[in-house]
């Protein structure tokens, strides 16, 4: 499903001032963490149904959080992918790949929505198919970086025990 965010983001908050929520925009919350509760978007990706559950609760305040993608952030992961020792297919694929995503910059890639309730956070996520496709694109950069990393420091480091 291929998801249009900048509009869903713009009715988000249409929806938050319509309902009269206190909207506070804050950093992601998204945190693989015990206390935050993630809706099943997969399977009620409707906003609405976030907030309903919200209002029934009293929740008033609302965190909102988007994220775009940058030239910025496609320069950067580009740069990545020239400076690494990658195998000349495995960097053109990349370089395929972030030229490919260079049609979604300045596109909103991620919306999210949460409330604090009894101590724990209760979170809404959209991400775009997209998005998670450059963030595999870092996954990899960031594995090829830290594979270079492990070959510089381990030759060459012989002990002796004699």
């Amino acid at each position: 499903m291929t998801l249009d965010l900048d509009t869903l983001k713009d009715e988000i908050l249409a929806t938050l001032a319509e309902e009269q929520f206190v909207v506070f925009h804050g950093y992601s919350r998204h945190e693989p963490l015990p206390e935050v509760l993630q809706w099943d978007a997969e399977r009620h990706p409707d906003f609405r149904m976030f907030l309903a559950v919200a209002r029934e609760l009293g929740v008033k305040l609302m965190v909102f959080y988007h994220r775009s993608l940058t030239a910025d952030m496609l320069d950067e992961a580009m740069e990545q992918v020239e400076e690494s020792d990658l195998p000349p297919t495995e960097a053109q694929g990349l370089r395929r790949r972030l030229r490919d995503l260079r049609r979604y910059e300045d596109r909103t890639a991620e919306v999210e929505l949460s409330f604090d309730h009894l101590a724990r956070i209760y979170l809404f996520s959209l991400t775009t198919d997209w998005f998670e496709d450059f963030l595999e694109v870092q996954d990899e950069l960031c594995s090829a970086a830290s594979d270079e990393e492990y070959d510089e420091g381990a030759g060459g480091e012989f002990f002796s025990r004699n």
